[in-house]
């Protein structure tokens, strides 16, 4: 699998793709002015266009990382429920559980 590294820092973001053996596929940096969020999607939206679509293991660093991982967190553990809970649905529709 891909790693993608994303390091947010306190004027640029930076992005940056390599293979499984660690050759950079995509690097990019831009200045946030303090628009972190549409400057990531940028860069990452830039980098889906040189690439196309492949699977990445991201990894984030950095004084604005915090946040970022934060809100990556809350997404993942709400996409979890919301998974657990239609998986429950279906074992109940199909006669399978509680």
């Amino acid at each position: 699998m891909k790693r993608l590294g994303i390091d947010i820092g306190s004027t640029t973001v930076k992005v940056a793709v390599i293979d499984e053996e660690h050759n950079i596929l995509f690097s990019e940096y831009k200045r946030h002015f303090a628009n972190i969020k549409e400057t990531l999607k940028e860069l990452v939206e830039h980098a889906s266009k040189e690439l196309g679509n492949v699977e990445v293991a991201p990894t984030i660093t950095g004084s604005g990382g915090l946040a970022l991982a934060q809100v990556l967190y809350f997404l993942m553990e709400v996409l979890g429920d919301n998974i657990q809970r239609d998986e429950a649905k279906r074992n109940r529709a199909e006669g399978r559980g509680k």
